[in-house]
């Protein structure tokens, strides 16, 4: 007698880690031994170890062959830090990769808006071809002679078997979903009469047809699930004799609807006996928003406070967002700024008002303010620093000093008091109260000669010692306030 081996059970690495296959998609790579097995990726921005609970998102490769894999990840967010890690089972075992990878996604880049390119589009559709002519030609640029304005009849989608045209309808689907911009659209007529004269234009943000309109189906389009953007749009209000072609406004606006389906429901008659249709159709997408950050005027400015304004877009992409300010112009060395504050963390918002209140500056004081926004990818500084100035402060406060605040250690008098912010304060003593004259207890380097004040409260409490009171018998002291 005798017993076969098991077969080893698989092994899986992710040692080739990830690489950037566009803005926000990632494949996310691998290594199998011993298959096939059922690979999955698990991934997200916390590292789940071998606990597949842990992770937020997995990919199922089933029956993966032995060698290379990839499997795609995608709605990355660019400026987070991701982490995937492979796991393969079969009858035989089970196994992790031996350790967890980090990557990161590419940044989003702002597009000139433009024409969605035939190429763009997985499925063209209508209820009717005629004469051999196809759709697509409507989408494709076969329509268009070079000038841009007129066709050629080789070009044209024509609708010529049953008239009237009232049942008949056009579709197209995107590879993904589009802000749609506007429509440039030319109908077509053979003869004197108006043809295709409108139409209804409806859209749908999904790659599934609500309405099941068959490809080339022949009945009424099905609106089930559809948003209707354009009620009986014209497309061609001057019939013109011979056949010949008219483009319509070459802005029909779509007001920059999501749709990933757009669809014309043709509702108008046409008595001509010839041909009728669409010759052309170009549907023009609004380009992505550009990573923005920039700073705005200041408002709602006080001797000793100030609102800090700025504005934000990161579509795609996630920040962590502060303000600097100070009385000179720190550009985009962080150093030289003296102050800063977080404001808040944004991910992926098209457009966000970014608002601090600045508090504890200097009346009569010339400001200037940037906003930064970091994430693990990169710095971004808005280019535009603004300044403003504080208003004049009101008259300095009379300063109160508790006798519980007064204490003295080693023969060294010290006083605590509470400040005003916006203000500067000094200590000053004579050795004799007949005395006219007080003199400064100067504290450098808080205290600079020769007057001995303290920089600009920003309202905290403040102490003052005099350290020089070595052989004096008696010394009289009073607190000072005073504007910048």
């Amino acid at each position: 007698s005798f017993t076969t081996l098991a077969l080893p059970g698989p092994t899986v690495d992710n040692a080739a880690g990830a690489t950037n296959l566009s803005a926000g998609v990632a494949g996310l790579r691998g290594t199998l031994a011993s298959g096939p097995a059922d690979v999955r990726l698990y991934w997200g921005t916390t590292d789940g170890g071998t606990n597949k609970a842990s992770w937020a998102n997995a990919i199922l490769l089933s029956s993966t062959p032995g060698g290379a894999f990839t499997a795609n990840a995608s709605n990355l967010i660019y400026g987070l830090t991701y982490n995937y890690r492979a796991y393969a089972s079969n009858q035989w075992g089970a196994a992790w990769a031996p350790a967890t990878v980090t990557f990161t996604s590419l940044k989003p880049l702002g597009a000139a808006a433009g024409v969605i390119p035939y190429t763009s589009m997985v499925e063209v559709s209508a209820s009717e071809e005629s004469s051999g002519y196809e759709v697509a030609n409507m989408f494709n640029g076969n329509g268009l002679l070079g000038d841009g304005n007129t066709h050629s009849a080789s070009g044209e989608w024509l609708s010529g078997g049953a008239q009237p045209v009232a049942s008949q309808w056009v579709k197209v689907r995107f590879d993904q979903a589009y802000s749609l911009d506007y429509l440039r659209v030319w109908a077509f007529a053979e003869g004197l009469e108006p043809c295709v004269t409108n139409a209804d234009v409806y859209v749908v943000n999904q790659a599934s047809d609500p309405g099941n309109n068959l490809h080339l189906a022949g009945g009424p389009f099905n609106t089930t699930g559809w948003t209707q953007v354009l009620p009986q749009q014209g497309f061609m209000p001057t019939p013109t004799p011979g056949g010949s072609l008219t483009n319509t406004d070459p802005h029909i606006s779509l007001g920059g609807v999501m749709a990933r389906q757009l669809a014309f429901k043709i509702n108008a008659t046409a008595q001509d006996v010839g041909l009728a249709g669409f010759s052309e159709i170009q549907v023009y997408r609004l380009g992505p928003t550009p990573i923005t950050l920039t700073n705005a005027a200041a408002g709602s400015i006080t001797a000793t406070t100030a609102g800090l304004n700025g504005a934000l877009a990161s579509p795609g992409a996630a920040y962590d967002v502060s303000v600097c300010w100070n009385t000179v112009n720190g550009g985009t060395n962080v150093a030289q700024w003296t102050n800063s504050a977080y404001v808040g963390s944004y991910s992926d918002v098209a457009a966000a008002n970014l608002n601090y209140s600045a508090s504890g500056l200097a009346p009569s004081t010339m400001y200037f303010f940037t906003f930064r926004a970091t994430n693990v990818v990169e710095t971004l500084w808005a280019t535009n620093v603004q300044s403003f100035t504080t208003l004049a402060g009101g008259a300095p406060p009379v300063p109160v000093l508790p006798g519980s605040a007064i204490t003295v250690a080693g023969g060294v008098p010290s006083f605590t008091f509470a400040t005003v912010s916006g203000f500067k304060y000094r200590l000053v003593y004579k050795n004799a109260l007949t005395s006219a004259t007080w003199l400064p207890v100067i504290a450098p380097p808080n205290f600079p000669l020769p007057d001995g004040w303290s920089a600009v409260s920003t309202g905290s409490p403040m102490s003052l010692s005099d350290t020089n009171t070595v052989g004096q018998s008696q010394r009289f002291y009073r607190i000072e306030a005073a504007s910048p």
